[in-house]
């Protein structure tokens, strides 16, 4: 077994005098100054559940105004941590360049002993748990000493081999992870782009579509049937990645069935159309829309998941600080009707897309819970490399 050692943040950072940084004040990177171009801005919601940091609704800076923050730039390798809102979330910067938000602190590691995915993965383990305990709870969380607190950490690691060894091993499933969510992006786009194809006369969403509207209270249901809340609906994705359980909630919710679509009716701009695929309960935020006839589901899932949809209702909601929609405006918005025929056809090719998008996410459940699995166990020492790659061949 090779030596491990323990070491602190601020000992395992590169010598630069900028490896550990954090973003611009406020009051000197307002919103006023965001751009259509120039230099990406990484925030704290960029920071996803994966390897990858989001480049979904993006903002930027101009070049000028990024290079007056040169202690805050972070590229390919670089960690990014908030010290405000969601404290212990850590990403890792791959292939760009960009610049930390005002939210944000930064690590460049010394890459002559460490691996920049060995550090991401310890701050996905114990390093967030430190993060956590350094936090106040008190209103917005926050870390008071974001970079003392962030230099003090701890972290034990083995020598550098063993530290790609055990990445390799991680990564692999993160990939593969990665990979399908990628995959569920284009099927997205393919029931986008078939949508697109359709011609002939038009007839309101309401001509094939009802909202279900039956209140349940989840106490009556197993427990451990789905819950789906706002927080769970992806932005602009019509699959389901996550999810809650129905004995987390306790107010009366509203009842969905199978191949059921949920549209968020709160703030429809940000575009939260899923496709259920099981049946459970949903936040009242949620309107369940159903097929009047279960042949036209995957139809009805294209219409009311498009932009189309989303525009028309978002133009007709009702609010200023928390707009909301109502089942008349999404029932009013017109959709290409060709024929009976060809609509039924192209709604049993939404069902079949449905079918691999759910499959897909039943296989990155399962790939998750390998990694979350091993991730603590690789990572102090107790498994080794070669176990672990037995683990990963089962479930990939």
């Amino acid at each position: 077994m090779p030596e491990w050692r323990t070491s602190t943040i601020a000992e395992i950072a590169d010598k630069s005098s900028r490896s550990i940084a954090i973003g611009p004040f406020g009051s000197a990177l307002k919103a006023e100054v965001y751009s259509r171009s120039g230099v990406p801005v990484v925030r704290g919601q960029d920071i996803t559940a994966g390897k990858s940091l989001s480049s979904e609704d993006r903002v930027y800076v101009p070049e000028d105004v990024a290079a007056q923050f040169p202690a805050c730039i972070v590229r390919d390798g670089d960690l990014v941590f908030p010290h405000r809102g969601a404290i212990g979330r850590v990403g890792i910067v791959s292939g760009e360049e960009l610049l930390i938000s005002s939210s944000l602190m930064k690590l460049s590691v010394d890459r002559s002993r460490f691996d920049p995915l060995f550090v991401f993965y310890y701050f996905r383990w114990r390093g967030r748990d430190e993060l956590l305990a350094r936090a106040s709870t008190v209103g917005t969380p926050g870390i008071g000493q974001p970079l003392a607190s962030l230099r003090g950490i701890p972290i034990t690691y083995p020598p550098l081999s063993a530290q790609r060894a055990i990445v390799g091993v991680l990564g692999a499933l993160d990939d593969k992870i990665a990979a399908n969510m990628e995959a569920l992006s284009v099927a997205d786009d393919l029931v986008r782009t078939r949508l697109a194809t359709l011609r002939g006369g038009t007839v309101p969403l309401g001509h094939f579509a009802d909202q279900a509207r039956v209140q349940i209270d989840p106490a009556t249901v197993d427990g451990d049937q789905m819950y789906v809340g706002l927080e769970h609906v992806p932005r602009r994705l019509a699959w389901l990645i996550e999810h809650g359980r129905a004995d987390s909630v306790s107010s009366a919710k509203a009842r969905f069935e199978r191949g059921d679509i949920l549209f968020g009716k709160l703030r429809p701009y940000f575009h939260k159309v899923v496709h259920a695929p099981a049946a459970g309960v949903a936040s009242t935020d949620i309107l369940v829309v159903r097929a009047k006839d279960p042949a036209l589901s995957g139809f009805v899932l294209a219409c009311a998941s498009s932009d189309q949809a989303v525009q028309a209702t978002t133009a007709a909601s009702e609010g200023t600080r928390m707009p909301r929609t109502k089942w008349a405006d999404l029932a009013a918005v017109e959709f290409p009707w060709p024929s009976d025929n060809k609509v039924k056809t192209f709604s049993a090719e939404v069902d079949q897309i449905s079918s691999l998008a759910a499959a897909l996410v039943r296989e990155n459940g399962r790939l998750a819970s390998a990694r979350d699995e091993l991730l603590p166990q690789l990572m102090s020492g107790r498994v080794t490399v070669r176990d672990a790659e037995e683990v990963v061949e089962a479930v990939t």
